[in-house]
């Protein structure tokens, strides 16, 4: 079943004054949802932009490879591909309704975490390539301990947890702190390691 995406009144919509361009041509609307993160209607298509910096903090090595990249940021066409970005990042669909199946067949609902199964099932059937070649699922998010390392997409180096508590967790490298929670730790984190051993599911 497919999800069309509709923005609500949380998002700040602006004009587009100069021509901008997208991957799927001119931009005639723009709403901006967070810094960094905006969706561009044009006259045939649109989707959502995320920008370089907020793809490298809250995007996956798999999800960042599976956008069009254009312009310096990461497109996700809206279809099918926003859902990835959905996917990773649920705290983001407080700023988003869902409409399911038809326009008239289905009432809106509000876009939410519980909702993450839904997007799964539309990426597995549309964008199959997302969960392919996935490296053994890292161990539960509740059985970390402060002092285990945390590799990172791709990252050769490894960051040191410093604390956990609910679903929020915190790791450090080089004196600088990140705060992950539970999915995006699921949705990024490629391998844990204690006392030298790796550690996965």
């Amino acid at each position: 079943m497919k999800m069309k995406m509709e923005l609500t009144v949380l998002a700040q919509k602006y004009n587009v004054e100069a021509a901008v361009t997208t991957p799927w041509g001119r931009s005639q609307d723009a709403t901006k949802l967070l810094p960094g993160l905006i969706w561009y209607d044009t006259a045939g298509h649109g989707g959502l932009y995320v920008s370089q910096a907020v793809a490298n903090k809250s995007l996956s090595a798999q999800a960042r490879k599976n956008a069009i990249k254009y312009a310096g940021g990461y497109w996700y066409e809206e279809d099918c591909g926003w859902a990835i970005p959905m996917y990773e990042n649920p705290e983001w669909g407080k700023i988003f309704r869902v409409k399911m199946g038809g326009k008239e067949s289905r009432a809106r609902i509000q876009f939410a975490p519980a909702a993450r199964e839904e997007l799964k099932q539309l990426i597995e059937r549309w964008i199959p390539e997302y969960f392919k070649d996935a490296e053994a699922e890292v161990m539960e998010f509740k059985n970390l301990k402060v002092g285990d390392l945390i590799y990172v997409d791709s990252d050769s180096r490894p960051y040191a947890l410093v604390s956990i508590a609910g679903n929020k967790a915190v790791i450090s490298r080089e004196g600088k702190n990140y705060r992950f929670s539970k999915a995006s730790y699921f949705s990024r984190v490629r391998k844990v390691e204690r006392n030298g051993k790796e550690l996965t599911k």
